[in-house]
């Protein structure tokens, strides 16, 4: 009597499950690649007072992010107590010089955030240094600033003038026009990443392309 042992390899079982854990990573990474590349346009575009492609109200001459006209003022008058003698020149231009833009200093505090596993991939992007976000949702939006005495004299310290009652500071958003612009091809790259995966392909090959 003949005896025959048949053993059977299920090889699709061990594919499928092998494909499927690599699309899950693929689908993470491209929600991290698009973050980083989204997180790089808020910054360019912050530098070029234009994020998204919206441009910003120009600044005052005498208006700028970063070191403060009050605070300008104030180590001026400490400079000239050192020296008991006037400056050799006139104070510098407050705007213009050296490159400066508004808010570029706070262009550089953009990041990004990837955090939970690949299953469940979370991307935060934007300011997420608590104090950088208060400053950035202040400049996203419109002011209006009563210009005080103080103020006034500060003003005039550094050798400029000022006749209005109020400051005018318009809205400068940074963030939310970028991720309009560029929201709608979020969903086609992380697909074509996870497709690459599943035909077995590198998913990393594919950069994103706004």
């Amino acid at each position: 009597m003949l005896q025959a042992t048949m053993r059977i390899h299920d090889w699709a079982t061990k594919y499928v499950q092998d494909r499927a854990k690599a699309a899950a990573q693929a689908h993470g990474g491209a929600l991290s690649s698009a973050g980083f590349r989204l997180k790089q346009l808020i910054t360019q575009g912050m530098r070029q007072e234009a994020p998204g492609g919206e441009p910003w109200p120009k600044a005052s001459s005498w208006l700028q992010f970063g070191t403060s006209l009050a605070g300008r003022a104030r180590a001026q008058s400490r400079r000239l107590a050192r020296r008991k003698r006037a400056p050799k020149s006139p104070p510098p231009v407050l705007y213009g010089t050296k490159g400066r833009t508004p808010l570029k200093k706070l262009a550089a505090g953009a990041r990004y955030e990837k955090t939970g596993s690949s299953a469940e991939t979370r991307v935060r992007i934007g300011f997420l240094n608590p104090r950088l976000a208060q400053l950035a949702a202040y400049h996203a939006v419109a002011h209006d600033v009563p210009v005080t005495p103080k103020m006034r004299r500060l003003i005039f310290a550094v050798g400029l003038g000022i006749a209005k009652r109020t400051i005018h500071i318009p809205a400068r958003p940074h963030v939310d026009p970028v991720y309009r612009k560029n929201q709608a091809h979020i969903a086609g790259f992380c697909e074509k990443r996870v497709k690459a995966a599943w035909a077995g392909k590198d998913p990393k090959a594919i950069e994103p392309t706004f």
